[in-house]
């Protein structure tokens, strides 16, 4: 958890001016359209101040049944993880002053013990634009990675597109 902070840290304080980062982990696959759909995403997040991150990853996602809508936006209160944004705001007046000491994710999805999103959502994709692909590490091995990742969809198309003109649609 401590790692996670500094490198959020480290990316707002000295390395990017930018209002938002993307937060990935070393064991994802990414989607043709990742990097569109953060910033139709974030485009969404900033004209609705219930929502806190946007997520590319889906929970229930799994291939057979997510629909045929590429760019179907769905809300949960829960933190997806897998591939968010970030915003500068949140981290530095919310997050980074109260970040805990380990398991950053369990604190994220916290809402009975820390409220730590405060009655906002996330905005993810019904298809997700991450793929979980990692079956080793330190919470992880294969039949966990083959009973809770390995059957969710992930959007491999490359002809979808997030045209700023549909943005407002997505709301």
């Amino acid at each position: 958890a401590q790692a996670y902070k500094a490198a959020l840290t480290l990316a707002f304080d000295k390395l990017t001016d930018d209002e938002a980062v993307l937060v990935v982990e070393d064991d994802l696959l990414f989607s043709p359209d990742l990097m569109e759909y953060f910033i139709a995403a974030y485009s969404v997040m900033r004209a609705d101040p219930t929502l806190w991150i946007a997520s590319a990853w889906n929970d229930n996602g799994f291939r057979g049944l997510v629909g045929p809508a590429p760019k179907r936006l769905l809300r949960t209160g829960f933190f997806p993880g897998l591939g968010w944004l970030l915003t500068r705001r949140l981290y530095k007046n919310e997050l980074e002053p109260a970040w805990p000491k380990e398991h950053w994710d369990h604190w994220m999805r916290s809402e009975m013990v820390h409220r730590t999103s405060k009655g906002r959502e996330c905005v993810y994709p019904q298809v997700p634009r991450t793929f979980h692909h990692g079956v080793k590490g330190t919470f992880m091995n294969p039949a966990l990675h083959d009973r809770f990742f390995a059957h969710v969809a992930h959007s491999t198309d490359p002809s979808v597109q997030w045209a700023q003109s549909e943005w407002a649609g997505l709301r």
